[in-house]
């Protein structure tokens, strides 16, 4: 409701920063990149609206206070590669959580398909308008560890002659039952798990596994 406290962990550039404060929301974010968090205040000061960007580690903080609900969206729990740095950023919601609150999770389910490319064969990504002008393509190359479950991305950026540039990341690949068993390793009591953000429940077909739980 409107005036319950609403923490983000991995805010990004305030994409829901912005809906929750105009809804009401006592809205937190917070993000690792500095300058992530300094674009996300200046969309948040542009619409003169009251949140909070912090910098700091989903996997190790302290904020003042506990909030009605937390949240981790459009995957951004995925670039925690390992059960610790899980774990750790689990206790820290855990903590932060109120009595009552809900701590929301939401991240695709790994498809078998998306796993097994060849890794030297491109893959499409988007494209976008490019701010020098032109149109920029985004193409990728992955490999996946299954010993680890993490799948290692390289995105290309193709504009005009320009050689690609090239910008490299990684991300753990959740299947539901390592969700599930992570969760209550924390201490957390799954109350729901949808497969859309439509809120259909979540089958063998589900693209999205958005899993909802209380301490």
């Amino acid at each position: 409701a409107p005036g319950n406290r609403v923490l983000e962990l991995g805010a990004g550039t305030g994409r829901l920063a912005v809906p929750f404060c105009q809804a009401g929301f006592e809205y937190t974010g917070l993000e690792q990149s500095e300058p992530y968090a300094a674009w996300a205040r200046t969309k948040l000061e542009r619409q003169h609206l009251n949140g909070a960007i912090v910098v700091g580690d989903m996997r190790q903080f302290d904020l003042p206070g506990r909030f009605d609900f937390i949240f981790v969206g459009f995957n951004s729990f995925l670039h925690l590669l390992t059960d610790e740095e899980a774990r750790d950023c689990l206790a820290c919601v855990r903590r932060h959580l109120s009595a009552e609150g809900r701590f929301l999770l939401d991240v695709f389910v790994p498809a078998s398909a998306f796993l097994h490319r060849d890794p030297d064969r491109f893959y499409p990504v988007k494209e976008f308008h490019h701010p020098r002008g032109g149109t920029c393509t985004i193409r990728e190359r992955t490999t996946y560890d299954p010993v680890r479950e993490v799948l290692d991305v390289t995105w290309y950026f193709f504009r005009e002659d320009d050689p690609p540039e090239r910008y490299r990341f990684s991300m753990r690949m959740l299947f539901p039952d390592t969700v599930e068993r992570l969760l209550a390793e924390a201490g957390f009591r799954i109350v729901a798990k949808l497969g859309s953000y439509a809120g259909e429940p979540l089958t063998v077909d589900s693209p999205l596994q958005i899993t909802i739980a209380c301490a």
